[in-house]
């Protein structure tokens, strides 16, 4: 039995205090102090097709989880969990609206009224021919509101016009690493284990994803730690691996003043490793940053290449898109776009140290 104080002595020396790209936040504030402080909506960037198999349901929940709602569309509809799609997890503590995909088949066309409570309201339904899938949507738009702000409005000016301009880190949120990082500490719970098996044969079964996914995250919020601490998170090196800002494709080739310039514009980004085996590498000294950042946790390493995860690339900077704010008494009210993928709590937290309620 793995003794529970190790564990947390792990996950602490595990999840660093990341860099700040415009320096550590003087500002405090509350963040979610009512779920209407965090609203949440989620464009598909397609348009549904209008027949087949699946409907789609648009839905407004409060104070509800992503999961809370499968199950409710689960227990009407009477199809199984496989059936139930979505592009992504929103928040609990928020107002949000997420599209549902359920598979009805041609014929059943469920009562969606029967689903509405004083928390949960059903805006739109329509058929379409595929299952929604984690990530197939194009952005989230968010309006978030910050309560009891302890510094002048003037002195959070300048920071937001850096963000809004500049763009800010593309950390992964803390929600991915779990509460006081359980999710890290059970991930090196598994990584122990398996090395512990002669075969190391592996196929993730319900949180085993998570885990994995969160190792990830770690991984590569390291890297970017380490790229802020260099002053390169927002500017490409020789070997770099460049993300196109209006898609997820990757390429790398040598490094220029046009490719540098185009980095500079916020057309391209430097990414982060989503550790793996495979997939296309940096070099020369990208690679060399990455390996060290990385060094720090060879457990997760080797595991998650024991475990054949396929490597990926991330960005390592994200843009809001037409980020505004106003600033009344000590209320602050951000309003912004993300691509799926990005956290809106990464953004915020370049602006103020927030608690959340």
């Amino acid at each position: 039995m793995s003794d529970p104080s190790r564990q947390d002595q792990a996950t602490a020396s595990a999840i660093p205090a990341f860099r700040y790209a415009y320096g550590t936040p003087d500002a405090t504030a509350c963040l979610k102090a009512t779920c209407e402080d965090f609203i949440v909506h989620e464009d598909l960037g397609f348009q549904l097709d209008g027949h087949g198999e699946h409907v789609c349901v648009y839905i407004e929940k409060r104070d509800l989880n992503t999961a809370d709602i499968a199950l409710a569309l689960q227990r009407l509809t009477k199809v199984n969990s496989a059936g139930i799609g979505y592009c992504g997890l929103k928040d609990r503590r928020a107002v949000t609206r997420q599209w549902f995909s359920v598979h009805c088949g041609v014929h059943m066309t469920p009562d969606w009224a029967q689903l509405e409570a004083e928390n949960l309201r059903v805006i739109d339904s329509k058929r379409h021919s595929k299952k929604l899938r984690i990530g197939s949507h194009r952005a989230n738009y968010f309006s978030i509101n910050l309560c009891e702000l302890s510094c002048p409005p003037t002195e959070l000016e300048a920071r937001l016009q850096q963000i809004k301009t500049g763009g800010f880190p593309n950390y992964f949120g803390e929600q991915r690493f779990g509460y006081n990082g359980s999710n890290i500490a059970a991930a090196y719970s598994m990584f122990e284990r398996l090395k512990k098996r002669r075969k190391r044969t592996f196929k993730a079964r319900g949180k085993d994803g998570f885990l994995l996914s969160a190792s990830r995250a770690l991984l590569f919020n390291r890297a970017l730690s380490d790229r802020i601490e260099a002053g390169l998170w927002n500017r490409a090196i020789d070997g770099d691996v460049l993300q196109l800002e209006a898609s997820n494709s990757v390429f790398s080739q040598p490094l220029d003043d046009t490719l540098q310039n185009r980095v500079i514009a916020g057309e391209l980004h430097p990414t982060g490793p989503l550790h793996g085996n495979g997939g296309l590498q940096p070099q020369g000294a990208a690679l060399a940053l990455e390996r060290k950042a990385m060094s720090h946790d060879s457990l997760l390493v080797d595991g998650l290449e024991d475990v054949s995860m396929r490597a990926a690339r991330r960005a390592l900077r994200a843009l809001a898109i037409d980020l505004s704010w106003r600033i009344s008494g000590t209320d602050l009210r951000l309003e912004f776009g993300l691509r799926r993928g990005s956290y809106a709590t990464s953004l915020i937290r370049e602006i103020v140290q927030a608690t959340a309620r």
